[in-house]
């Protein structure tokens, strides 16, 4: 076996020529599995991309329902509120009303005892002024 000159390639030359095409494979892999996994994540970063603006839309939604919610139950405090200061209001008027009631009852009360008695000291004159006849009647 006869070697040409043209040919003649030494085993380190051999050896360093394998390493180098083993190394560039290992980019290229490399390279296309960081393009693979680059593509799969476009692939689903549309549909992540849709569930994310879908959640978006669905946290502004349920804020602007609190909001909306809250505000209501701010003019229901605020109602309850205005109620009460009303009732603290007419408590004493109602209060005022219902003394100036029991007061005009017992004053009428008081006017029908006067009566009475006006009526009974009438009797007792009465009475007093027919004993006084009586007596005179029984001395003459």
């Amino acid at each position: 076996m006869m070697v040409s000159e043209e040919r003649a390639v030494s085993v380190e030359e051999l050896l360093s020529n394998i390493n180098s095409r083993k190394e560039t494979k290992k980019k290229e892999t490399k390279e296309k599995k960081t393009v693979n996994k680059i593509e799969h994540a476009s692939k689903n970063s549309h549909a992540g991309m849709i569930v994310f603006v879908l959640l978006i839309a669905a946290l502004g939604v349920m804020i602007i329902m609190l909001k909306a919610e809250v505000m209501t139950l701010k003019t229901e405090v605020g109602d309850f509120r205005h109620l009460r200061a009303q009732i603290a209001e007419s408590d004493p008027k109602i209060r005022i009303a219902l003394i100036e009631n029991k007061l005009e009852d017992s004053l009428k009360e008081k006017e029908a005892l006067k009566n009475e008695l006006t009526q009974i000291k009438k009797t007792l004159e009465e009475i007093k002024n027919t004993r006084v006849e009586k007596k005179r009647f029984a001395h003459r």
